[in-house]
């Protein structure tokens, strides 16, 4: 039963570090769109 949860638990923190490196990801994304669309319209 321990090695059952421990298997758990790292599958647990195994799919938190995937979300938060994806919305980390999003994040960036979405900062580098906001700041392109600055210079954009700073050159128009």
């Amino acid at each position: 039963m321990c090695a059952n949860f421990l298997k758990v638990q790292s599958f647990i923190l195994m799919i938190f570090e995937n979300i938060f490196s994806i919305s980390r990801k999003v994040s960036v994304a979405k900062a580098t769109q906001v700041s392109v669309r600055r210079k954009i319209s700073i050159a128009i």
